[in-house]
Formats: structure tokens, sequence, C-alpha cells
């Protein structure tokens, strides 16, 4: 039906209400649900010599009520699919545009097909303009070309299809999507606040809302307003689900004020996911006492209840609708949730020392960064896969193929080495070859030890000689990560040509050492990246490392701007929670806990020390 409204899923669970909902005098059809799948719409004109054929939109379907209701259109991340995909797709429609034409069909129409493992099934036509249509309209007029309007009038008047228009179609980039927000009462709060914001936000090209005051009471599920957005808002994600970025379609719950460790959770997953806006009055407090620090990560690293860390998104994509803002309150930054207050939030201050410069003349934010409580110490210039076109598509570092001289971090060991604040170091950043690096990061480590004598920790890929693993507890390293971040091999290879090339047995091999030399209670772990391959593998890793003996790290994945990933997006809130609490379930079964080991490195992980 019309938007969905009476599209209900059946199932056990459903069959008994739904009874009561169906009409009795109505004519219903029943289809096959498939879950993992993708709904598409395809515009097509019908003219006497031809059928023009448009790109796709995936159709943006939220599930509400039992219901599959109609709640936008994607252009821009149709664009993403497989072009065998959309090769089928666009076959597809043609095959029923040729039909309606020997039966008479003139003018515009829809055709629906949904794509599940990139098999393309018909759904339905709808033989009217679309509900993306000006969208589509939209990217036309850009180019200079007729409307959907227009080509209307030109099929149904027996024009000819002008000629070329196809390969212009063909070509036409369609970048918008679209999302309708419809009223609800348990929602009236966060939509007003979004309404408010999205003029702020560099993602919105236009708030359509039809003259709308925001006084009128509105009817329970009227349509309120339309934000159009430059860009993708869903993401096709590992299962062949779609996903609607977080910040756009409202499913936000409310944060809990508790401190428990459940509700910590969900707040740090939230913030995660939607990011954070800092009003005005609260960013010049800030920047008048210590500024604050976001050079990593498009990000600020903020606590709360004075212990538990969290590095939340800010200034990144979408960010600007996030319902969490850092409000002053009688001269003091607090978290406020639709600018209501949660608990008070220290935003961290600007590192003084960043830019600072080496005696010979390197800028420190190159060769370490300081954390909360450790100070990293980049001893590679940047990634040496990606100096062989090997690196991880998801990453923003940048390539490299050489080491930072010893003299610069031993000027940086030196200088960070007195703050009372620091009490470890990290030895990583950017991925070398490991045997060729291991001398070097003993070296580093040796002088650590010798200068400042605080623990040292690394975080490289796995030596194929494991005896290196030996000297490096001699020398005082305390602790031992190597991320294989992705569990399916396959897609590691696929989405990190080079690291993902490392086997399992390779690092098998290594934590099997690692475990025998500094135990298996958390001074040894891995990260895992939630989000980038399907839920069931990802949980199969989290019980592979805990069988090895191996502190399972849980990081959400977080697109980066420049990389090949930058219009992908995390998973749902409610998904990576369910994640969470499955993966330390099976920790439990181990007896191992989730990683890190120390609260103050929890900052940009799925975790919370009480």
């Amino acid at each position: 039906s019309c938007g969905g409204e009476e599209t209900f899923l059946l199932d056990c669970g459903s069959q008994e209400t739904l009874a009561c909902r169906l009409k009795q005098d109505a004519t219903y059809g029943i289809t096959p649900y498939r879950e993992n799948s993708v709904s598409l719409n395809v515009h097509i004109v019908v003219f006497d010599d031809a059928v023009l054929t448009a790109p796709p939109s995936v159709q943006v379907i939220d599930r509400e009520d039992g219901r599959f209701l109609y709640a936008g259109g994607d252009f821009a991340a149709a664009a993403f699919l497989a072009d065998p995909v959309k090769r089928k797709i666009r076959e597809s429609a043609e095959a029923v545009g040729k039909k309606l034409r020997e039966s008479g069909y003139r003018g515009v129409c829809g055709i629906d097909v949904l794509v599940a493992e990139e098999t393309v099934y018909f759904m339905e036509i709808n033989a009217r303009f679309q509900s993306s249509t000006f969208l589509l309209n939209r990217a036309l007029k850009e180019g200079g070309y007729q409307t959907i309007q227009e080509l209307q009038i030109s099929a149904c008047f027996h024009q000819p299809c002008p000629q070329g228009l196809q390969a212009v179609w063909d070509r036409l980039p369609v970048r918008y999507s679209f999302y309708q927000y419809a009223e609800r009462k348990e929602k009236h709060d966060l939509l007003s606040l979004l309404y408010s914001r999205a003029g702020t936000c560099s993602e919105v090209a236009a708030v359509l809302d039809d003259g709308r005051n925001g006084i009128r009471t509105l009817q329970e599920g009227a349509y309120v307003y339309r934000i159009v957005f430059g860009t993708n808002i869903t993401d096709i994600g590992p299962a062949g689900t779609v996903r609607i970025h977080p910040a756009v379609d409202l499913k936000i719950e409310a944060p809990e004020i508790e401190y428990t460790e459940e509700a910590l959770i969900r707040l740090k997953v939230l913030l995660f996911n939607h990011g954070i806006v800092i009003e005005e009055e609260a960013e010049r407090f800030l920047s008048g006492h210590g500024g604050i620090k976001f050079e990593e990560f498009n990000a600020l690293n903020a606590t709360i209840y004075g212990h538990v860390r969290i590095n939340i998104p800010y200034h990144a994509r979408f960010t600007a609708l996030s319902p969490f803002s850092v409000r002053l309150i009688k001269k003091e930054t607090y978290l406020c949730y639709l600018n209501r207050p949660l608990c008070r939030m220290e935003v961290a201050p600007a590192d003084s020392d960043y830019y600072r410069r080496t005696r010979r003349g390197t800028s420190y934010s190159d060769i370490c960064y300081m954390n909360f409580d450790r100070l990293r110490i980049n001893f590679h210039s940047g990634c040496y896969f990606k100096y062989l076109n090997k690196g991880c598509k998801f990453c923003d570092v940048e390539e490299g193929n050489g080491y930072h001289a010893f003299e610069d971090l031993k000027e940086a060991i030196d200088l960070y080495g007195g703050r009372k604040e620091l009490r470890h170091f990290l030895i990583g950043g950017g991925t070398g070859i490991a045997n060729r690096d291991f001398p070097y990061v003993l070296d580093i480590a040796k002088y650590i030890r010798q200068t400042v004598n605080k623990p040292v920790y690394i975080m490289t890929t796995p030596p194929e000689d494991l005896d290196i693993l030996n000297q490096l507890k001699d020398c005082g390293v305390t602790e031992a990560a190597f991320n294989i971040e992705l569990f399916d091999r396959a897609l590691a290879e696929k989405l990190m040509p080079g690291k993902g090339s490392i086997s399992l047995e390779v690092y098998a091999k290594a934590f099997e050492r690692a475990v025998q030399l500094w135990g298996n209670t958390g001074q040894v772990r891995s990260a895992l990246i939630v989000g980038l391959e399907s839920p069931e593998i990802f949980l199969q890793g989290v019980e592979w490392l805990c069988r090895q003996g191996v502190s399972p790290m849980l990081s959400p994945f977080r697109p980066y701007d420049h990389t090949d990933f930058e219009n992908r997006f995390p998973e749902a809130d409610q998904e990576i929670l369910r994640l969470y609490r499955e993966a330390k379930k099976i920790c439990g079964r181990y007896g191992m806990i989730l990683g890190p080991a120390c609260a103050d490195c929890e900052d940009n992980t799925i975790k919370v020390t009480l």
C-alpha cells in the first residue's frame, strides 16, 4: 500500500495481532520476506521508440509498529553498488519497460526490485511519479537536462526520446538522499532538535517543511518535514542489510542517568555513533581554559564521572545533528541530551607541546601523541603497507617507508616523561615489516626504561621470529597487542591487502608465546572492529581470541575522510550493544576480560571500568 501503511511483517509472533488489524473486506498479497536484502527503486520513462532508465535509489524503509514504512530514498548509496548488480537492476527495469511499451503504456513509472546476495528480484510497478522524483530532478536540473515531468509530457504526446539521453543518464551523478520525518509523540523533542540543527549540518542540502511553523498540533504519524542530504544516508552492511546512519533515523533511545556499567556502556556507544555538538558559550569557555584537544580521529577526548574516558566524534559526518551537546552551566561543562544536563563532562585541553619542534626541526605531532595517561611513540613515519599500495581501505594513516630519527624520539620521551599524568608508553603507529621493525622497537623500549622507567606497551604486527618477544619482555615491555581487526581473513585480505595477508596461524603462534611471557589476564590483546564483518563471524573472532588467552578489544568502526570507506556507516546503536553483551559472555566462559586492561586507555573501545 502507499508508503507501506498496510505493509506488515507476518510471522509467528505477529499473526494474532495482524488478525485484528487487517481489514476483513480487503484483499492482501503475500510475498516472502528476505531479511538480508536491499530494496531499490528505478525510474523509467517509456517512449514510443525507447525506454529511458535512470540511476536506481535505495528505498529507505522504517520498521515501525510491525510495518515497513517508506521513509526516504538514497541515490548516493545506490551508486556504491557493485557494477554487476547495477547492470542486473537496469536489465530488469528495461525488460519491464519494454513489456509496458508493448501494452501501450507511456510516460514515467517506478520499478521496485529487491537485491539479495547479488540476485535481483522484481517486486512491483508504480505507475506514477515517485517519492524520490524530486531528487532526480534536482540532479537533472543541475546538469541542464529536462526534468522527469517534462519527459513525461513528451512521452505522452508521442514525441521521440531525445537522442543520446540514455548515455547522459548513465553518467548522471545523483549525490542526493532524503529522509521524511513523521510526528511521533515520544520523539517530539528529537524531531524539534533535529529541525533546529539541520541548517548547521554540512551534509544537509535542504529542509522541506511546507511552511511548517512548529505550532500546529499534528496528527500522530503525519509527515512533519523532509531533510535532503547532499550525500548518502544509508550503507549496505556486511550481511547485505541496509544501515541508516544513526544520526538520521532517530532510533536513539534516551540514555539513563545511572552510574552502572550497563548505563555507561550504552551512553558511550550512543556518543560513539552520534557524536557531539559544543555550544558556542561552552566553546568560548573551553578555548579560554586550555583549548580543546581534538587532534585525532575528528574527535575530542572527554571524561565523565571523573574517570570514564570517551573519544567522541566531533566535526565528523552528521555530528552536527547529534542530540548530545557540551553546555556551560555555572562555569562548568556538562554533557547534555536534548539540551538537558546528564552529568559533568571534562573536555581534555589542547596539548601545549603538540606543535613544538625538536632540535632537528621535526614536529612532535608527527612522532608522538599524548592521550590521558599514555604517550604513543610513532617510531615509523607512516604505513609501510600503504607505501606498497596494500594499505587498509578504512584507515587514514598516510603512507611511509622509514623510521623517525632516534634522536627525535628521545627528545619526545625526555620532554613528556616527566609529566605526572603519564603512567605508561605505547610504541606503535603505522605498520611496517615486523621483523625489520623490532630491533628499533627494542632500542626505544630500552631507552624508556633506562631514562623514565615507566611501563611500555607495544602495538605491532606479529613477529615471525618469536624470540624477539622474549627480548622485549627482558628489556621491560609489560604488554603487547597484535591487532587482527577482522577475523574473516578472506574479507581481511580484501579490505586490508597487506595486513590482511597475515594468516591466523602466524597470529596464533605470536599469541601463544606472548601469553607464556605476559600471562592471560589482559596483558596480551587484540582489536576487533565492530561493524565491518558479519556479527556471527565477529563473535567467532572474539571466541577464537579468548581460546588463545588473548583479551579482545572491541573497536567501533568509524568512517574517516579521504578513505575508501568514508561513506560507510557504523553499526546501529542496539546492534553494537548486543554484540558487546555477547562478547562479554564469551569472555566470561573463558575466564577472560575485554581489553584494554588500563581504564584510562578505554576511550575508543567499547568498555567501561567503574
